[in-house]
């Protein structure tokens, strides 16, 4: 009964206003991102026929929608602010993360209307108001942004970073993006 749910809501809400404030360790973590790479716009073409706008790329789709002047601009915005990471998982280290700005400035895109059979592995996607890192390769329907050089999934703990756990993001992260050239990647 809905009264009884209401009733169990208040009852939790007290419990937790009566515990000891709770803080969250968290880390500050550069990720460099190649935006408008050649290996998402090759995935894009491939899938035109799911988007919502078949004649324009992801970039300059989720540009004109979030009323932004060119993609350039919608660039800087996705990296000027930090990124919260609010949840890790759907697919192994697959972190989702929430634009750390106002709710009038978070970008915002749908995802496409009928998923992909590919995603380049470490493409970063954006649905919704959320980005999320494909942590490897497979279907998705994120709008594509660009791609990241360095693993954040191994099952196998072999690089250096992956020391204590298989996956790179922790909820809690903060999460500043770098955007890097051809060369850099």
């Amino acid at each position: 009964h809905p009264d009884k749910v209401a009733e169990t809501v208040r009852g939790i809400e007290s419990q937790v206003e009566k515990e000891p404030s709770k803080t969250l360790d968290t880390r500050i973590v550069e990720i460099p991102l190649y935006y408008n790479d050649p290996w998402t716009n090759e995935t894009q073409l491939r899938f035109r026929d799911r988007h919502q706008d078949p004649n324009s790329t992801d970039l300059e789709y989720a540009a004109r929608i979030n009323d932004f002047a060119s993609v350039d601009a919608l660039i800087e915005a996705h990296h000027s602010a930090p990124w919260f990471v609010s949840m890790v998982g759907f697919v192994a280290g697959l972190p989702f993360l929430y634009q750390m700005v106002a709710q009038d400035q978070q970008i915002e895109v749908p995802k496409y209307v009928r998923p992909r059979t590919d995603t380049p592995k470490l493409t970063l996607g954006h649905g919704g108001c959320f980005g999320a890192f494909y942590s490897v390769r497979g279907a998705g329907g994120y709008q594509m942004f660009g791609i990241a050089p360095v693993p954040i999934f191994d099952p196998g703990q072999q690089l250096p970073h992956f020391k204590d756990f298989m996956c790179f993001f922790r909820p809690g992260d903060i999460v500043k993006f770098k955007p890097i050239n051809r060369e850099e990647y």
